[in-house]
């Protein structure tokens, strides 16, 4: 009996434990921004990415879609509706302009989704920094020392 408390004694006193820290992350969910389970803006989103300087890149490629996307769209849409309010009012409405407007918001939105991956982009590499960062491994162990008996915990 004293020998299997003497081996469970010895295997505990060599027991080597590791830890993790948790890697904070964003998450998107059905159109929204999660940041350590609170929902946050797409502003507060961008600052954040802007403390990873990889993600920060495909931040600024997304900034440099997103705005001719905007005014093609807007333009598109002022020219899809500028005959269909001619034609409400009665007037004979130019349906090219309609067409040529249609086209515009067509590329606008192609525009748009690519901004949208480069932005879920940089979320993807935000998150897998922040994992590598959170992989560190932390050392514990109990036993024998430079000095004697004691605990190691290394970081």
């Amino acid at each position: 009996m004293k020998n299997i408390l003497l081996f469970f004694c010895l295997v505990l006193l060599f027991f080597q434990g590791f830890s993790q820290k948790s890697a904070d992350t964003i998450e998107i969910r059905k159109h929204k921004y999660y940041y350590q389970g609170q929902t946050i803006s797409h502003s507060t989103v961008v600052e954040i990415l802007q403390t990873d300087r990889m993600a920060h890149r495909h931040v600024q490629n997304r900034n440099a879609c997103a705005i001719p996307a905007y005014i093609l769209g807007f333009v598109g849409g002022g020219l899809i509706g500028w005959p269909l309010g001619t034609y409400i009012g009665g007037g004979e409405p130019e349906w090219y302009l309609a067409g040529i407007g249609g086209g515009l918001v067509a590329v606008g939105l192609g525009i748009a989704i690519i901004g949208d991956a480069q932005m879920k982009k940089a979320i993807q590499v935000f998150n897998s920094n922040r994992r590598a960062l959170g992989q560190q491994q932390m050392f514990f162990n109990v036993g024998l020392t430079n000095t004697g008996f004691g605990f190691v915990f290394r970081f």
